[in-house]
């Protein structure tokens, strides 16, 4: 099959490696045809991510994502798609158009949607900017376009896309998930200018960490629809901050418990050392008013032996998770002085993981924290010291 079996066709002005061109097919149906431009062509990584991208494509059925017809080779163009043709415009030129923030949550959520969807799939977009957006010309719906991985296929991110990358796509330091795309959806709404009405939104969204992003496109549009703890202004002007209290206190006391942890571990990360005496345990340690129920001595014993072997297994799959970019990068080629300069983003990391970690132990007694940061330092010492040690 060649292009030549196309009608009406309309190349499209377009930038990057790939070329556009709107066509009439066999069927009388208007479409999109999507090909590699003549420097490209012949560039295997090039041909690998168009045919990547229809492969992906082609599994998707969602409303709110752009079809994939075909993938044929044409003597002239090379590999090319042909995929739904979507009259409209794209976010860009939504966004243009100033709309009230009440459509912009209709068109976030219908984003979210397609993005869940993905999300499901075990896909992850990585390619949210307004350009890759668009909303039809009619009821405004959205069609997600251009599904082919960025940072999968090596291939050069523009510039103006690059604010919409989460940090970890951004350093390449771990792989990614959903907690990825939902980065790029708050970075959506500064544009759509909902930074005073969604700040709280946008700023869970765009967090470094991905931990404390929202979990899932779900979570993101509970809290966009005003649930759980996170405010939500009236757009009219008159309203007021709505919060759940009860949530809000639960919120509260696991932030002071948490606190208490991290303040001792930031001072023995930074120092480059996990002090174990008793001294350190009880600053770290969450002070209690009541007295702990009294257990024999074996009980004890084996209790705290349950813990250490379930938290320490958590402890090493996080941290080996952690480590594992720098020593990579150390194996390529990095030098020791350029690892010891990249410590405080390593640390950074390491401190993260603490408190996401020491939010999830539900009931911690003091021994037991002791136990935790004992196995979490003395796990951090040994992973710093094989990363600084010389390459055998």
């Amino acid at each position: 099959m060649d292009t030549n079996t196309y009608k009406d066709v309309v190349e499209l002005p377009s930038k990057g490696c790939f070329a556009f061109a709107t066509a009439t097919n066999e069927a009388g149906e208007k479409v999109v045809l999507k090909w590699l431009k003549d420097q490209f062509k012949d560039k295997r990584q090039h041909v690998a991510c168009l045919k990547r991208e229809f492969s992906v494509g082609q599994k998707l059925d969602n409303p709110h994502i752009v079809k994939y017809f075909k993938l044929f080779e044409d003597e002239q163009k090379g590999w090319t798609i042909e995929r739904e043709y979507v009259e409209g415009r794209s976010l860009a030129d939504y966004i243009a158009e100033r709309h009230p923030s009440g459509e912009c949550v209709v068109i976030l959520r219908q984003i979210a949607e397609a993005l869940g969807y993905m999300h499901d799939h075990n896909i992850i977009y990585r390619n949210l900017t307004p350009s890759n957006v668009f909303v039809t010309a009619q009821g405004d719906q959205v069609k997600l376009v251009d599904v082919r991985s960025l940072q999968a296929d090596n291939l050069a991110v523009p510039s103006a896309s690059i604010k919409y990358l989460a940090p970890e796509l951004r350093d390449g330091t771990m792989t990614v998930d959903g907690r990825s795309d939902i980065y790029s959806l708050g970075i959506l709404m500064k544009d759509m200018g909902m930074d005073l009405e969604y700040s709280d939104v946008i700023e869970h969204c765009t967090r470094y960490g991905r931990s404390e992003r929202f979990l899932d496109t779900e979570e993101f549009m509970n809290a966009l629809d005003g649930g759980g703890s996170y405010r939500r202004r009236s757009s009219e002007g008159g309203g007021h901050p709505v919060f759940d209290l009860k949530k809000v206190l639960i919120a509260v006391i696991i932030l002071l418990v948490v606190i208490g942890g991290a303040i001792a571990v930031k001072s023995m990360i930074d120092h480059g050392t996990f002090n174990n005496n008793n001294d350190t345990a009880d600053t770290v340690a969450l002070q209690k008013t009541e007295a702990p129920e009294k257990k024999t001595e074996p009980a004890q014993k084996a209790e705290t032996n349950d813990f250490a072997n379930q938290i320490g297994q958590q402890v090493k799959t996080g941290l080996d998770a952690i480590f594992q970019p720098f020593f990579d990068w150390k194996n390529e080629g990095g030098t020791d002085r350029q690892i010891r300069k990249a410590m405080p983003k390593l640390n950074k990391k390491i401190k993260a993981f603490y408190l996401d970690l020491s939010s999830k132990q539900v009931n911690l007694t003091d021994s037991n924290r002791q136990v935790m940061d004992k196995i979490f330092g003395d796990y951090v010492n040994q992973k710093k010291a094989e990363l600084v040690a010389p390459a055998q």
